[in-house]
């Protein structure tokens, strides 16, 4: 079962990540340089990414997520993700 073991591993690790890069107001900054500038969807897709892999969604990260979202305001975001 090294396939299975390699997977949970990797997703195990994937999730450490994105905790890791998750802000003080909730936010996550996924990546340095150009997409630092969409902070809606890259927090959206990091909730998305750790809800699908079995991340508790009563989680800190998760609800820290969401509450970042939930905290916008009506004209936000601006674009269309």
């Amino acid at each position: 079962m090294l396939l299975r073991e390699d997977v949970l591993r990797a997703l195990s690790d994937g999730k450490a990540y994105l905790k890791r890069r998750q802000q003080a107001d909730g936010s996550f900054r996924v990546f340095e340089g150009s997409h630092t500038e969409y902070p809606i969807g890259m927090t959206s897709l990091a909730i998305l990414a750790l809800i699908n892999s079995d991340e508790p969604v009563d989680s800190p990260a998760v609800q820290g997520g969401l509450r970042y979202l939930r905290g916008l305001p009506p004209n936000k975001p601006v674009k269309v993700y």
